[in-house]
């Protein structure tokens, strides 16, 4: 009798034994149907188990993965100390029936003449697919230096030979252009990202086990497609957050997993950006990537002229503001970015200065107009809004701006040539491909939203961009906060003059930054120059290698004790620096009260070994999460 070990996805770091039926084949990598607690999950069997009486015996054997993706699995697992089951369990797709066969069609012939630039990158890379070998390729190029048009020359090299190619984009508001580009020059491509019906993501999930999808187009979560005969992965704005997943198990980089996989398939991966995170960069400039820069956009276009405007006793949507505006909308599109969901950011009483609050979470509710409601962004918690204060009857005053209520202001002036990119205006995917077409035949002249509307659009008639309150990002307890306010001053900067010549304003209380000033000369190694000595100087990345442990518990004494119980044990190991632990700059969400402990080490592996026994304890009320290079202090 044969007995196998099985991750089922749970919480704990845990496998359980299983029996083996006769006449089922079953090896490291098989997905099958278990009994467990009563219910009956799938689970993947992750190696040979002693023998053991009691153990239930597997019910029912589904497929096997793939070599090298049970094997990343294995790496996800251990590299960033997340519990098994939870890992095989996100590579798997959801396990219904087949509604979608792969993407195919005639490709559109295009004469596309490469520059210089552009065809010494595609020779480089080039022999790195037709040879099977790997190397990381950091592509940076300023924005509208034609690095889509390297991705697609390659892409069709590798289809050609008969390989596949996965191309990952940090947002889904991306997919819908960058998934017609592929298709009408290539004739395939499939997208795969969370907007996808399950029936939809099981399909592409099995076509590409099958060697059936060549090109598949997607976000995050598309680094575990089952690829047959992979030759190329390319990670387009590579430096995005978007790429992390924060909120539930696997806690995990897609761009730094990627990396991974492509050095385990033995294939080259292409990072691209415009602005590299300061770790992608460094490991270019100490030679674990290869640069390959593209100083220049394409067809002699030039790079918009940006202008820093004092935000200092003036309003942030003027009428000055509002003027300019309408005038260069006439002529093409205006990009508004404002980091800040909703109507008003918060409400408050001038009388007695209440401020409403979510009740579960120590931050203030946002007011969304349209929605009638006060709505906490952390938990989804929503009341009815009022506009007198609860504690004295006063009247309540709006703060500031939100995305909402710019576009709310412009819309008399543009009616149904104004939309609104965030996430509380696209929930679902047709709405992210009704602005993308919205935009592309020009029904939207006028484009307000968030983070959303700084990355992946790429048209040739945006002459405005503006920015309002640059500096909010500026203000995070985060020793990213400028790397993160410069990518984002240059991405939406960058969204202008891909045609004739652009313009962009950015609206800032700190015009003298030096975030805010390299960005407004689109100056990006001048600010990595300044950044990485003050990350060497505070021991941070890519000097230092960090782990976060986050505890949470509706008793704020329990979670303190339990995170001073820890720290104690923490300081033990005398190969890591340990910071805190303190109190979340949010110090609670969902009726949890919230501390952190930081760690930091030159070695990642002495970080994982002292993190390691805490992951295995259990039966606790205080919920521990654990993060390997975290991006988010919050």
């Amino acid at each position: 009798m044969r007995f196998v070990k099985v991750a089922v996805p749970i919480k704990y770091y845990d496998t359980f034994t299983y029996r083996v039926p006769e006449n089922m084949e079953i090896k490291k990598g098989s997905v099958v149907r278990v009994s467990f607690r009563n219910l009956h999950p799938i689970g993947v069997v992750v190696g040979e188990a002693e023998e053991f009486r009691n153990a239930k015996t597997i019910a029912e054997k589904i497929l096997d993965l793939p070599e090298q993706l049970f094997k990343l699995g294995e790496w996800l697992s251990s590299y960033y100390l997340s519990p098994p089951g939870e890992v095989f369990s996100a590579i798997l797709p959801p396990l219904l029936k087949r509604v979608e066969e792969p993407f195919h069609s005639k490709s559109t012939k295009f004469k596309i003449s490469l520059n210089k630039e552009q065809k010494n990158a595609v020779e480089l890379i080039s022999p790195y697919i037709e040879n099977k070998s790997h190397r990381v390729f950091l592509l940076f190029g300023v924005t509208g230096s034609g690095k889509t048009e390297i991705y697609l020359h390659l892409m069709k090299h590798a289809i050609s030979m008969g390989k596949s190619v996965l191309y990952l984009l940090p947002e889904i508001g991306m997919v819908p252009q960058s998934l017609e580009r592929v298709r009408e020059r290539l004739g395939v491509g499939d997208e795969y990202h969370s907007k996808v019906t399950p029936g939809g993501r099981y399909s592409v999930w099995m076509n590409s086990l099958e060697g059936r999808v060549r090109v598949a187009v997607g976000a995050r979560m598309g680094v575990f497609l089952p690829m047959k005969n992979l030759g190329l992965i390319v990670i387009d704005e590579e430096h995005d957050s978007s790429y992390r997943q924060t909120e539930k198990e696997p806690r995990y980089s897609a761009r730094d997993t990627a990396v991974m996989r492509a050095m385990m398939e033995n294939i080259p991966i292409i990072l691209g950006s415009a602005t590299p995170s300061i770790e992608s960069f460094y490991n270019g400039k100490i030679g674990k990537y290869e640069i390959i820069r593209l100083k220049n956009r394409v067809a002699d276009m030039k790079l918009p002229s940006v202008n820093v405007v004092g935000l200092k006793g003036k309003k942030i949507l003027s009428d000055e503001l509002k003027e300019r505006i309408e005038k260069v909308s006439k002529k093409g599109k205006v990009i508004i970015y404002l980091n800040r969901r909703g109507y008003s950011p918060f409400i408050f009483c001038e009388n007695c200065h209440y401020i409403a609050k979510c009740p579960y979470c120590d931050i203030p509710l946002t007011y969304h107009r349209k929605e009638g409601v006060f709505l906490c962004h952390h938990c989804g918690y929503r009341v009815k809004s009022f506009n007198k204060c609860p504690k004295c009857g006063g009247s309540l005053t709006l703060s500031s701006i939100g995305t909402e209520r710019v576009e709310e202001e412009l819309r008399e002036t543009y009616g149904s040539a104004i939309t609104r990119m965030d996430r509380d205006a696209l929930k679902k995917r047709q709405e992210h491909e009704k602005v993308y077409l919205g935009l592309r035949d020009g029904e939207i002249r006028v484009l307000v939203g968030t983070q959303m509307v700084t990355k992946g659009f790429d048209f040739p008639d945006v002459k405005l961009v503006v920015v309002l309150k640059a500096d909010n990002i500026l203000n995070f307890p985060d020793f990213r906060a400028s790397e993160r306010t410069f990518q984002t001053l240059s991405q939406v900067a960058g969204r202008a003059g891909r045609g004739e010549k652009g313009e962009a304003l950015i609206q800032t209380n700190l015009p003298e930054h030096y975030a805010i000033k390299f960005a407004s000369r689109h100056d990006y190694e001048g600010f990595f120059d300044k950044e990485i000595e003050f990350r060497k100087r505070a021991g941070y990345p890519p000097f230092y290698r960090l782990g976060r442990i986050v505890l949470s518990s509706s008793e704020i004494r329990m979670v303190q004790k339990k995170a001073e119980q820890i720290e104690k044990e923490l300081r033990k190991y005398k190969d890591i620096q340990v910071l805190g632990p303190s109190i979340c700059p949010i110090k609670r969400v969902r009726g949890r009260y919230r501390y952190h402990i930081l760690l930091k080490s030159k070695k990642i592996g002495s970080i994982q070994r002292a993190l390691l026994p805490i992951l295995k304890t259990k039966g606790d009320k205080v919920r521990t999460s654990i993060e390997i290079d975290p991006l988010d202090m919050m």
